[in-house]
């Protein structure tokens, strides 16, 4: 948050795809950049791709198929893709991951200056009573 300049200023909510909603495809997310209309522009697809990897040691007996994750944002203006994030491997801090879902996208807009988006992905680990939730922020400049 400190390297983006991120504090207490107001975020637009741009796309949100809460893990209850089951209608909706868990790994791909189209929305606008701008949250004003008529909006022009064409809308930017985020895709996330499960990706195999090694379980840890304290994972290799739970998750034996551990998962990390790779997210794409697909301008379609441009049509040009960037590689948000991509695991190498799979940080301790995600216990024992089975699986993601894009969560949703915020935008940062503050006057004269780029806007920061934050690109939300759930992470489903093992969990005592089921899976367990928690959320990866993943924060970029704007163009």
């Amino acid at each position: 948050m400190d390297s983006y300049e991120i504090g207490v200023e107001h975020a637009s909510v741009l796309a949100f795809n809460p893990s209850t909603e089951k209608s909706a495809d868990p790994y791909a997310l189209m929305y606008q950049s701008f949250s004003y209309e008529p909006n022009p522009n064409a809308p930017n697809l985020l895709n996330l791709e499960l990706v195999d990897l090694k379980p840890s040691k304290d994972c290799e007996m739970i998750t034996p198929d551990a998962k990390g994750f790779k997210l794409t944002l697909h301008n379609q203006n441009t049509d040009t893709s960037l590689i948000l994030h991509q695991d190498k491997s799979v940080p301790k801090s995600r216990n024992c991951p089975i699986d993601y879902n894009i969560g949703g996208v915020l935008a940062y807009n503050r006057f004269n200056q780029t806007p920061v988006y934050i690109y939300l992905v759930l992470v489903r680990s093992f969990g005592f009573e089921g899976p367990d939730g928690r959320w990866i922020a993943i924060a970029k400049h704007g163009t």
